[in-house]
């Protein structure tokens, strides 16, 4: 049984099927569902096999072709139907993200061998007790139409379980839906008592921690259609799902998921970073719930991020910053974690599942950033979540009636205006006495997700079609939004629409709604387009009251200001006059940084050549991202080359031009960059740095234009390019087949990143001087700090190249320990050999240099039992782990000595004398103490116990 692990169990079940029953091995499909908007993440390890299910894959190809498959998928459940997030840490087998172990059969076999495969796999190749195993069957719905499953039933019976195991179960338990449509089918369940020796059946699907689901065998014959009703599918199916993680801990016989090889590695890596109490398995304890939660979180937002969905406001994204925040919390609150740890934690989780998903550790560093940035975006927006939640908390205790539940709708509100996270919300507050309506306070924040600034792409589309309905029912004229290249100046502006996007519908007073988008007559606000955020700021009423504008967007020549207000303002109604008051804090570096990619796009095309295109950008204040076609990364002496180039302009402080020109006369002028299929208008905007557009158009073909950057761009820029200060390339990674992305900062970002990178490189040249034994340690460390650092690539690249070279070398000089141990018991044998067995010493105790590895400890010792084998031995040895240091001993007692002296009693007198301890056997023993200068006592020690 203890032999079992997470990569042997996956292998075992893959060959089971692949080898043995002519099963297909298709790898794990990303945990991004392809073209299926019915479903966040994948959910179960059928979601890649949907169109095999409905018949709707191509007949010719490899899916379609398909008719038994076997995997281990890897999949997420925080999120749709499938949703196990708030059941994680507090229980021993919830998890957000795990492997599903899966079996497939395409109108091929069905019930009958399903069952006995699953049997055969379960009893005969994992050893697992039968006695243990209870089977559920559907019981039958009216309400489904369908009758009770007595064909499973008796195959059951026929397999040998007895009929007191065979358990009917409801809709609920045993008729499995991948989502609200789609294929779906009765199941049969496989449940494992972890007790055993009684009749557990009354425990089946009780939420019981013994008595836990291992596998579930769905019977694939139904389509889910959306009104409800259910179509028979073109076969019948198989769709058998098993998590690897609880199927690993029944073999090694533990009690909770989380005492498997799945977890133990990061909870040693948490441990390492935060110290203090190590984990336990007490469900109750709030620190050990904080392990599961942060080890369980960080193998979902690793694998998701590195499959390309980083976290965001909305949809899929909404769910992942939803998981870190909800990390970060637990991490800070119970373990005491600093900002950054979580970053930290990602290399041991992609060391951990790279066995099965090789795919991770190219991502790894996009990996690292996109967790440390969104770490530090929590951080710097938990201080006014709580300021709020503190404001609500006081609002309800002036109240005559102090509520026992926390407002729903203030639960949304927190999360929706200032980050704060609803498990949070929901945390503090039953922190101090209130209850909190979960499924209204989903309610609400659902109905928030799918409006303006938070909600999804497909209920916003709706929104924003109602309203030009209404504004050209209206007759509106256009917004006037020249006012956005004119600075940080305020403008009047006069309200000419409000929508509200909760009721649906045009409003002509703000009154009982919280959610308000603003059509004005002029706007000096920036709407999202090109890649650049949109503005966000204040719209001033004539009474002085601010209306927080949370973004901008466009759409058909209109400019909306998506603004959250308090449930009633009287005096913001249709006509009245307001002030436009950009966020001129963030509106300045993203100038910067739209400059900036501006400046890069030119740098590419002179540093890589001429094939390189634009294929997208992200332009926001902290950072920028830029999309361009490679078939290959770049080489770190590109990205100098790139960073220097920029840098270059920058420094020369010349001038950005900008100019509105007809199309046509535009396209003319040499080495204008324009965007691969982008939908330009008649009239454009040339955006030249360091030359004035009217110069341009003067003399067209004038081969100068190519040396500097010109493009079309309707996005705001800064005035001179001295303004962006420094520019420092982040990263560059793939983002799809000949697609590459690069992040870059500017301005303050890009001075911290230099700072870092100095620090490093300071703190590397420091390690040159320490002692050999303690180098090895000290260089991993800074190779950890490099890896989840925000520094310029081609620092980072050079920390990493000398790192590699300085960690090579350790290690020889670690090596050389060991064998230097190997030598001196060598010398010593030598020096015995020469002695008649009369003169051999009483006993062997001595001080030897290996870095106090036990093993060579054993591998000297038994060099000298070869001649001196009724000599007992006691070795002591310094020795550094990550940055502890401390004595570790080993002793090991002939057999002939037994009866009057035990290795394990010996070392642990010898070890209390720089007080420490050990353990083992009575002939061979080991001990730690962290007492290093101590060397001289624990030899004295050791030859006094001796003496008694």
């Amino acid at each position: 049984m203890a032999d079992w692990n997470t990569d042997s169990v996956r292998e075992t079940f893959v060959k089971f099927f692949e080898e043995k029953h002519a099963h297909t091995h298709v790898p794990s499909s990303s945990v991004l569902p392809h073209n299926d908007p019915t479903l966040l993440f994948v959910n179960a390890g059928m979601n890649q096999f949907k169109s095999v299910f409905l018949g709707s894959a191509d007949p010719d190809s490899e899916l379609g072709r398909l008719k038994r498959a076997a995997n281990s998928q890897r999949c997420i459940r925080a999120g749709g139907k499938h949703n196990d997030l708030e059941d994680v840490g507090r229980d021993t087998y919830h998890h957000t993200m795990f492997e599903m172990l899966g079996s497939w059969s395409f109108g091929d076999y069905f019930k009958k061998e399903a069952c006995a495969m699953a049997w055969e796999l379960l009893t005969e190749v994992y050893k697992m007790d039968p006695t243990r195993m209870y089977v559920t069957y559907f019981e039958g719905s009216e309400e489904l139409g369908i009758p009770c499953d007595d064909e499973t039933r008796q195959i059951w019976l026929d397999l040998g379980i007895p009929a007191s195991r065979l358990v009917a179960g409801n809709a609920k338990d045993n008729f499995w839906e991948m989502g609200a449509t789609g294929p779906c089918g009765t199941a049969s369940e496989i449940h494992y008592d972890r007790i055993g020796g009684r009749d557990a059946s009354s425990l089946v699907n009780m939420d019981d921690e013994s008595v836990i689901e291992i596998w579930n065998l769905v019977f694939m014959e139904f389509d889910r259609q959306s009104d409800g009703s259910l179509c028979k599918l073109p076969n019948r199916n198989i769709d058998t799902g098993m998590g690897l993680e609880r199927l690993t801990s029944i073999l090694v016989n533990k009690s909770s998921n989380y005492d498997t090889d799945a977890f133990q590695p990061i909870f040693a890596r948490i441990h390492e970073l935060v110290g203090g109490a190590a984990y336990t398995t007490d469900l109750a304890d709030p620190r050990s719930v904080a392990y599961r939660v942060v080890a369980d979180h960080m193998r979902t937002l690793t694998v998701a991020i590195a499959d390309g969905q980083d976290p965001d406001k909305a949809g899929k994204g909404y769910v992942l910053r939803r998981i870190l925040r909800r990390a970060v919390h637990f991490a800070s609150e119970n373990l005491g974690a600093k900002p950054g740890f979580l970053s930290k934690l990602v290399p041991i989780v992609v060391e951990r599942l790279t066995p099965v998903f090789p795919e991770l550790p190219s991502q790894q560093e996009r990996v690292v950033r996109m967790v440390r940035y969104e770490e530090d975006l929590f951080h710097k927006t938990l201080t006014n979540g709580v300021k709020e939640f503190n404001k609500v908390i006081e609002d309800l205790s002036t109240l005559d009636k102090v509520p026992e539940f926390f407002p729903a709708d203030k639960v949304a509100v927190l999360y929706d205006t200032h980050g704060f996270p609803f498990d949070l919300t929901s945390l503090k507050a039953q922190a101090l006495g209130y209850k909190v309506d979960k499924k209204a306070a989903k309610a609400c924040l659902a109905e928030m997700q799918a409006q303006g600034a938070v909600g999804g792409k497909a209920a916003a589309k709706t929104l924003f079609a109602q309203l030009m309905n209404a504004v050209q029912d209206a007759s509106l004229p256009a917004t006037d939004d020249s006012f956005k290249f004119n600075g940080q100046e305020d403008i009047d502006a006069n309200v000419v629409m409000m929508f509200d996007p909760t009721g649906n519908s045009v409003i002509d007073v703000a009154a009982n709604c919280t959610d308000l988008w603003v059509l004005l007559d002029r706007t000096n606000f920036y709407a999202c387009m090109g890649g650049q955020v949109g503005d966000r700021g204040n719209l001033i009423l004539s009474s002085g009251k601010k209306i927080q504008v949370l973004d901008t967007q466009a759409t058909g020549g209109y400019v909306v200001h998506i603004c959250k207000i308090d449930a009633d303002v009287p005096e913001l109604q249709v006509g009245a006059k307001v002030t436009a008051q950009l966020n001129w804090d963030l509106r300045a570096p993203i100038m910067v940084n739209h400059t900036t990619t501006h400046l890069l796009n030119h740098a590419l095309y002179e540093v890589v050549g001429s094939s390189v295109c634009q294929r997208g950008s992200f332009v926001d204040a902290p950072r920028f991202r830029f999309d361009f076609s490679s078939r290959a990364a770049l080489e770190p002496e590109q990205l100098a080359d790139l960073e220097a180039h920029v840098q270059r302009v920058i420094d020369a402080d010349v001038e950005v031009f900008s100019k509105e020109v007809a199309k046509e006369k535009a396209l003319s002028i040499n080495g204008l960059r324009t965007l691969a299929g982008e939908d330009y208008t008649s009239m454009v905007r040339v955006v030249s740095v360091g030359n004035n557009v009217d110069h341009l158009l003067q003399n067209p073909s004038n081969e100068e234009w190519a040396k500097s950057s010109i493009e079309f761009c309707g996005g705001t820029h800064i005035s001179r390019t001295g303004d962006a200060k420094l520019f420092k390339i982040i990263s560059e990674s793939p983002l799809a087949a000949g697609v590459r992305r690069i992040e870059a900062v500017t301005g303050v970002e890009a001075v911290q990143a230099t700072t870092d990178g100095e620090q490093l490189q300071a703190k590397l040249a420091a390690i040159a001087a320490e002692d050999p034994i303690a180098r090895l340690a000290a260089l991993k460390e800074v190779k950890k700090d490099v890896a989840v650092a925000r520094l310029s690539a081609v620092v980072k690249h050079q920390l990493n190249t000398e790192l590699d070279k300085q960690i090579k070398a350790a290690l020889q000089v670690s090596k050389s320990a060991g064998s230097q141990s190997q030598e001196w018991a060598t010398s010593k044998a030598e020096e015995l050999k020469a002695l008649s067995p009369a003169d051999l010493p009483r006993y062997v105790i001595s001080e030897v240099s290996n870095n106090g590895d036990r093993k060579e400890m054993a591998v000297a010792v038994d060099l000298l039992r070869q001649v001196a084998p009724d000599t007992p031995i006691l070795l002591v040895s310094e020795a550094l782990k990550g940055k502890k240091k401390s004595l570790s001993l080993y002793a090991d007692v002939p057999q002939s000595m037994l009866d009057t002296l035990k290795a394990n009693e010996w070392v642990n007198a010898a070890a209390a004398a720089a007080s420490g301890r050990g353990g083992g056997r009575p002939q061979t023993a080991q001990a730690t103490a962290p007492q290093t200068d101590k060397v001289a006592e624990v030899i004295a020690a050791a030859i006094a116990y001796l003496s008694k």
